[in-house]
Order: C-alpha cells, then sequence, then structure tokens
C-alpha cells in the first residue's frame, strides 16, 4: 500500500482518529515504525495513543534508538506500563532500562508483580549481555517428570506461539540445574509413562549470564540453533535467547560496525527529519575536521616545491585515495572476522605480514600504472617514479593500518569498527602526502 505521509500528518493533527486507525489496521507494523520516525516527537505520540495497546507494544520494539527514547520522554507513565505489559521480559526490560531512573521506578511500582519481578531480575545485567537480553517467562520441565505431564503443561502455557519459535523444550533438574532438551517429535511420539530424563538430548550450545550477547549470536549461528539456554555459574537455568532474539542481536552488531565505518555514531534512516540526521553526523564530521587539518598540515610544509612544480597536485588526491581503498579493503575484513571469531588478536602477528605483502604487491601494480599513465599525460618522469614509490608505500602501510587498529580497539575493549574509518583516512592521507611529497622533494634535489 502506498502511504501518504503528508496526508497522514495532517490526519493527525485534524485529530482524525478514526481515519487513522483504518489506516494503521491497512499497514504492517514496520511501516508504520517508519512514519513515527518521520513524524515530530507530539505527532508521534499522538499517532502511538490512537492504537490498541498490543498493537502499540510491538511498533514501538520497531523504532530506532533515537526515537523511541523521546517518544518514552513524551508518554506519560501509565501508558508505558499499559505497553510494558504487554511485552516478552526481555523486550520490557529494554524499554525501562531505556527511561530515566526516577519515571522508570514510577512505572515498576505500577506494573503487576509477575512482570514487576521479572524486569527488576533482568536489570541486574548489562543490556548488551545474555543475562539483558534472555525470556525469563518462558516453559521449561523436569527431567524427573513424565511424558504425559509434559504434555499437560504444553496445552495448559497460556503463551502457545511460543512454541513457534523453537524446537522444543528444555529440561532441568528440581534445583533447576540445566540438563539439555527434549525436541518435539520425542514428546509427542513417546511413552506418556516415559520420564523426560529418558529422552532428554544434549544440547551444543549454553550461554552465561555476563556472556557478551553478539558472542553468543554468533555462535548460535554457527551451531545451527534457533534457541540458546542462559545459565549462571551454578549451572541453573535462569533464561532463554530466542531465534527472534538472536536475529535482532545479529542485525544490530552488523548496523553498528556499518555505520561506525561510515563514520556514523547512531543509527539513522533516510526518511527521518533533517534536524535528526544533522545531530547524528555533525560530531564526527567534526573529527574528521580535525584530522584533515593534520594532512593539511603535512602539505604546508611541503608548499616550496609544490610552487615550483604546482603539477605534482594532480597526483595528491590519487595517492591518498589508493591508500584510503587499500585500508578500508583491509579493515572491513578484519572487523567482519573479528565478529565473527575468525581470527583474534593471536594471529596478529600472520595478518600483519599477509596484508603488507597484499598491500605492498598491490601498490606495484597499481603505482607502477599510474606512474606510466602521468609520463604519457606530459608529466615529468621523476614526478612518475614519485608517484610510483608514494603508492606503493601508502599502500602497503594503509594495508597494515587494517589490521593494527581494530585489534587495538579490540584490545582496550572497544568496538572495533568504531572510529576505525576516521583514524584509517587521517593515516594514509598522512602517510600518502608524505611520502609522495617527501620523494618528490628528494628526487628533484638529486636529479636536477
Amino acid at each position: 500500500m502506498s502511504i501518504d505521509f503528508e496526508s497522514i500528518r495532517e490526519l493527525i493533527n485534524k485529530h482524525e482518529r478514526k481515519k487513522l486507525k483504518s489506516i494503521i489496521c491497512s499497514l504492517e507494523n514496520n511501516e508504520i515504525a517508519n512514519i513515527i520516525e518521520r513524524l515530530d516527537n507530539e505527532e508521534a505520540v499522538a499517532l502511538i495513543k490512537i492504537m490498541d495497546m498490543d498493537r502499540a507494544a510491538d511498533i514501538i520494539l520497531e523504532l530506532d534508538n533515537d526515537t523511541l527514547k523521546e517518544i518514552l520522554k513524551k508518554l506519560d507513565v501509565s501508558h508505558i506500563t499499559s505497553l510494558v505489559e504487554e511485552m516478552d521480559s526481555d523486550d520490557a526490560t529494554d524499554i525501562v532500562y531505556s527511561i530515566k531512573e526516577e519515571k522508570r521506578e514510577k512505572i515498576l511500582d505500577k506494573v503487576d508483580e509477575a512482570t514487576k519481578e521479572d524486569i527488576e531480575e533482568l536489570l541486574h545485567f548489562p543490556p548488551e549481555s545474555a543475562g539483558g537480553k534472555m525470556r525469563v517467562d518462558f516453559l521449561y520441565l523436569f527431567e524427573d517428570e513424565t511424558v504425559e505431564e509434559a504434555l499437560i503443561k504444553l496445552r495448559t502455557w497460556e503463551n502457545q506461539q511460543d512454541f513457534e519459535k523453537v524446537e522444543g523444550i528444555f529440561v532441568c533438574d528440581r534445583n533447576n540445574v540445566f540438563k539439555g532438551i527434549v525436541y518435539w517429535k520425542d514428546i509427542l511420539f513417546k511413552n506418556p509413562l516415559e520420564k523426560i530424563k529418558s529422552i532428554v538430548k544434549k544440547f551444543p550450545i549454553k550461554a552465561y549470564l555476563y556472556d557478551d550477547q553478539e558472542v553468543v549470536a554468533r555462535e548460535a549461528i554457527k551451531k545451527e540453533v534457533g534457541i540458546v539456554p542462559v545459565l549462571d555459574e551454578q549451572q541453573r537455568l535462569r533464561g532463554i535467547i530466542t531465534s527472534e532474539d538472536l536475529y535482532e542481536v545479529i542485525q544490530k552488531e552488523n548496523t553498528e560496525d556499518l555505520y561506525h565505518l561510515a563514520g556514523l555514531s547512531t543509527e539513522e534512516v533516510a526518511i527521518e527529519g533533517v534536524f535528526k540526521s544533522v545531530r547524528k553526523r555533525i560530531p564526527w564530521l567534526y573529527l574528521n575536521l580535525l584530522t584533515a587539518f593534520l594532512a593539511a598540515g603535512v602539505v604546508g610544509f611541503f608548499t616550496h616545491i609544490i610552487d615550483y612544480h604546482p603539477e605534482l597536485a594532480i597526483f595528491m588526491p590519487v595517492v591518498a585515495g589508493m591508500g584510503g581503498n587499500t585500508g578500508i579493503q583491509t579493515i572491513t575484513i578484519i572487523v567482519r572476522s573479528l565478529a565473527l571469531g575468525e581470527i583474534t588478536l593471536n594471529d596478529a602477528g600472520f595478518l600483519l605480514k599477509k596484508e603488507f605483502l597484499v598491500g605492498f604487491i598491490n601498490g606495484l601494480g597499481v603505482g607502477m600504472l599510474t606512474g606510466i599513465i602521468g609520463i604519457l599525460v606530459g608529466v615529468s618522469p621523476l614526478i612518475g617514479l614519485a608517484v610510483f614509490l608514494a603508492i606503493v608505500i601508502n599502500m602497503a602501510i594503509a594495508s597494515m593500518n587494517g589490521v593494527v587498529i581494530p585489534l587495538i580497539f579490540k584490545k582496550i575493549g572497544v568496538d572495533p569498527s568504531l572510529a576505525s574509518g576516521v583514524l584509517l583516512t587521517t593515516f594514509t592521507d598522512v602517510i600518502g602526502y608524505l611520502s609522495y611529497l617527501g620523494f618528490a622533494l628528494l628526487i628533484f634535489r638529486l636529479f636536477t
């Protein structure tokens, strides 16, 4: 369905609730979320208040973090309380965590006791940990129960839709110590009097409360499972992470890495307002400006030779650009491999040697071609030689920097994608200009 955004905005401002409800019913959740992200805060809140509570609870979970935080500031405590009570425990905790502490306490005082207990338990764990991502309202079986008792539990479990998301049910002993999983086919086709412990199977993965959620999600994908048990140090089952949550983690982390490499600190959607986009982008542009002054300072140091040979300026962006492209290729591969667990800090030596050789050999090919083209278009062969040498040096060092920068971030516990692109650009510009103009100065002094 085609969405006329301005018509929806007009209906909101005219308080046409009936027409808006009709439009909302015809749209998918992600379409409504996209509309909300384009509205100003007052309009967005007005639209959310028109929706049924269960629909609104699903939709606000699809909003980007900045929009969600702004809307939660505007919504009153009673409305947020009703939304939270419609959500799974992990999603409810994410919402409550996003709210300032004073308002958070008021919400926790109003929610039902079971929801409050679940949220307060999850709030003890960092949001990016397995404990912060897990659900605590889930069905599990005891190993000394019979298949018949398990079937009764299944029939009476209030969240029947949960069974569509998992391949089986986790099993514990009476002390909640994790034992494994029973699969649907085993429950459905076994003797009703058979004990669960006789059909329980080992599960290939388990997470602990403070494990990083991205590491857990990557491991789940590697093991090809759609649910992960979360245990405490005593091996007791404390919660589960479902396939939906695993997918959300991977999607979020991949998006963050992509935005960080592009020099953006938070997720931005293409259709959101001008000032929202400006606020997200300009801090990184300021950082980029600062680093650009370093490169400009290097060029300024060589102004005397550029005055004598202005044709040198032709190849400055080529030298810097080839180094930047080379470094981005390497840094993208390294960041991805770190995220997937394909490499560790122990691989640094091999990676540095390999990427130096890759950059050096590619530099020979690109530098030689660039130098020849320069000579063919009438530039001095001496400048062609300086271009060749500078590109070789810059591409080799850029490849090594593409390894060093993310590994250093990883070592100090910072997201490897964060600011890597900005730092890399600084290095390639500075090294590119320094090597190119430095070689040019040396060559002209030796041969003229």
